[in-house]
């Protein structure tokens, strides 16, 4: 009878064990990032979108400025027949949108979204070149600008496949092209 006591006893610890075991594994699997999709949060994703809109409604002013300053800084080089430094304003000046914010480079515009891949799978442009992967976030692929003008960026993944997106003039959306293959479509999924 005492036998049988304590194997309830050992039973039900044992029951307790193996649902705590269970829940964690359940809690830690729905917290990973490679979860059915690894999407960024809505409420992420909405605090990211008014963080850049602050941004750019802050830097505004400051980039008209600077637009103004290089109208100038051009001028007296043209008084001056300084040639080379007007040219060199010149260039800069390109960069600068007519409504006098600084266009991003394309590498600028890219880091931090995420794209289609292929169906569910996904893709993040990182800071430092890299692509993160949603299937494995291990496996860090690199990526570079090609050609600005056309937004085409290439890259290589750690099985030498390469890949080539090129991209509407939004961002929003374009095309992608794996070693090679039928051209498939893509779209950026954050920040919206």
């Amino acid at each position: 009878m005492r036998e049988s006591s304590a194997m309830s006893g050992a039973i039900a610890s044992l029951s307790r064990l193996d649902l705590k075991a269970v829940i964690a594994v359940a809690v830690l699997a729905s917290a990973s990032p490679r979860g059915a999709e690894s999407a960024v949060p809505p409420e992420l994703s909405a605090a990211r979108a008014k963080y850049a809109a602050a941004l750019e409604a802050a830097q505004t002013p400051v980039r008209a400025r600077y637009a103004s300053d290089l109208q100038a800084i051009k001028a007296r080089a043209l008084a001056a027949r300084n040639l080379e430094l007007a040219v060199a304003v010149d260039e800069e000046l390109k960069t600068v949108s007519a409504g006098g914010a600084v266009q991003q480079t394309l590498r600028e515009r890219l880091i931090d979204t995420t794209w289609v891949w292929w169906q569910s799978e996904t893709v993040t442009f990182l800071r430092n070149g890299k692509l993160r992967w949603s299937i494995d976030e291990n496996e860090v692929w690199t990526w570079q600008v090609t050609d600005q003008s056309k937004r085409i960026v290439e890259g290589r993944n750690v099985r030498g496949v390469t890949y080539r997106f090129v991209f509407d003039e939004d961002l929003k959306a374009g095309t992608l092209v794996q070693d090679k293959g039928k051209p498939r479509p893509t779209q950026r999924l954050s920040p919206p």
